[in-house]
């Protein structure tokens, strides 16, 4: 009995670790300006979407996310709650794609320092039909990705 109890618990704890998400720093370099782009990037728990804290090249900082799925052309409503926080909504801007949403720019810095010290992200999209989506991100060990997209937008 004893032996099944650490046996499960092994493979508990080899699931747990294999099922958190990987954070990736990632850098590019323009080859007309030199400009450098840094990207903190994960991929969904489904492994079909992605989110991405940008410093583009003028600096500028970004969230965005994609769920994998068309959404539509206009801007449309998003939810995000952090763990277990209350959830928060407003509209994000759309890709020309029309499957990755962008933060609104005034919500930017505060969704970034969320991502930085929480664990968990569940994003509610409406899409063009009004079909709402639900994808969740792993935020755990982001900061020191993360806060090297903070750094290069200062």
């Amino acid at each position: 009995m004893k032996t099944f109890k650490i046996l499960t618990l092994l493979v508990t704890i080899l699931i747990s670790t294999t099922a958190a998400a990987k954070w990736e720093l990632l850098q590019t370099v323009d080859a007309f300006n030199d400009t450098t782009v840094t990207m903190a990037t994960v991929r969904s728990n489904d492994g079909k979407g992605f989110i991405v804290a940008r410093c583009s090249e003028t600096k500028k900082l970004d969230v965005m996310v994609s769920t994998g799925k068309y959404l539509g052309s206009d801007s449309i409503k998003v939810k995000i709650r952090f763990d277990k926080l209350s959830p928060s909504e407003s509209y994000w801007g759309i890709s020309t794609k029309g499957t990755t949403v962008f933060s609104p720019y005034d919500e930017t810095d505060l969704i970034i320092k969320l991502i930085t010290k929480h664990n968990d992200l569940a994003l509610q999209t409406t899409d063009f039909r009004g079909t709402e989506d639900v994808v969740m991100f792993s935020l755990k060990n982001s900061s020191e990705s993360v806060n090297e997209v903070l750094k290069a937008c200062n």
